[in-house]
């Protein structure tokens, strides 16, 4: 297998052979070894066959190979293997995706350049993982400490015992109710908000992209793909859409979660709507999780996405095309979102129904 070839030896034996972390693997782990792949261990393993294939990237994908090995850093092997699953899909999608090397010299630069046809892209990939708080409670779960709010029961079956252990995870940090603008989506939608608030990778006249990965960000979520929606029905009532409002919410917009009674607002504009010296450079954001890509573009970018690059993201592996936000036709992405505003202002604002 491809991965295995372009790991040394001794790095795939140590993966192996490491203990487990917080009751898990190491991010590598399930795509050198798991036999029923899941879909992102899939793409990891398709990316590294791309990669084994081409001396060009077997040279350049080096160091973020190294980094994928980590037995150290968990979270920027996790961080690497994303990188690795990006240039994967840009090859797929035809993107001629080519990676940049960091350069003290010149500063911080972006993780590739992709070129559709129609001019150059700066692409930028972070793998967002949960707030910190809520590793270091998966931490004492594991070790068992006696966490508040956790559940442990214990049962035998033959001569093994079963234990179960329950709890509640808040992956953008457990809400403070005394708090007015704190919600468990409200938290959620500023952790992805501020992801390289910064922007510092970008390239001056150069569109840029921001590939958020999502895949360690909420692991046991099936609903991710659901909150790049403005607005998700449940059985009980509406949920607002936390991805979706990351990028395109605004101050005082109504947050909305299925079966709380408590409204709160937004606090703060989301990462496009963001004007004076916070105002977004990106061109758009790529975000990636199980089983789901999905393109969201900044209408209001300075330097927008070329036509071309716009169009292969239809080719980007697990995209959505009913949960993008795009120009497919001038004007198309602003005109959605002003219909999606209309949409929660007007059924936030109406009576709930019981």
């Amino acid at each position: 297998m491809s991965l295995h070839a372009l790991l040394m030896p001794q790095q795939v034996k140590a993966i192996e052979e490491a203990p487990l972390v917080a009751d898990q693997r190491h991010p590598a782990w399930s795509a050198l070894f798991l036999h029923q792949a899941s879909a992102t261990d899939f793409l990891t393993r398709r990316a590294a066959d791309a990669v084994w294939r081409s001396p060009t990237f077997k040279v350049d994908m080096r160091s973020v190979l190294q980094r994928a090995a980590d037995l150290e850093n968990i979270a920027d092997a996790a961080a690497a293997l994303a990188e690795l699953r990006a240039l994967g899909a840009m090859i797929e999608a035809r993107m001629t995706p080519v990676p940049l090397p960091a350069s003290a010299k010149h500063g911080p630069s972006p993780d590739f350049e992709a070129n559709a046809g129609d001019g150059p892209v700066t692409v930028e990939v972070h793998a967002k993982h949960e707030d910190g708080a809520q590793t270091a409670r998966r931490f004492a779960i594991a070790a068992g400490e006696d966490v508040p709010g956790v559940e442990r029961t214990s049962r035998k079956v033959g001569d093994m015992l079963v234990t179960h252990t329950t709890s509640v995870w808040h992956p953008g940090g457990t809400p403070d109710p005394t708090k007015p603008f704190d919600s468990i989506q409200a938290n959620v939608i500023s952790k992805l908000c501020s992801v390289k608030a910064s922007e510092h990778q970008r390239r001056e006249a150069v569109p840029s992209v921001l590939w958020l990965d999502l895949t360690t960000f909420d692991p046991m979520s099936k609903s991710q793909l659901l909150q790049t929606l403005p607005l998700v029905s449940g059985h009980i009532g509406l949920t607002s859409g936390a991805i979706w409002h990351a990028f395109y919410g605004w101050k005082g917009a109504p947050l909305l979660e299925e079966g709380n009674p408590r409204r709160t607002t937004m606090g703060h504009d989301g990462r496009f709507r963001m004007s004076g010296d916070a105002k977004s450079h990106l061109a758009a954001a790529i975000v990636s999780f199980e089983r789901g890509l999905v393109l969201l573009e900044n209408p209001w970018a300075t330097v927008p996405l070329p036509a071309m690059f716009r169009r292969r993201c239809e080719r980007l592996p697990w995209f959505k095309l009913g949960n993008s936000v795009a120009d497919w036709t001038r004007g198309q992405a602003a005109a959605q979102l002003a219909l999606a505003v209309a949409q929660i202002e007007a059924l936030a604002g109406q009576a709930a129904i019981r």
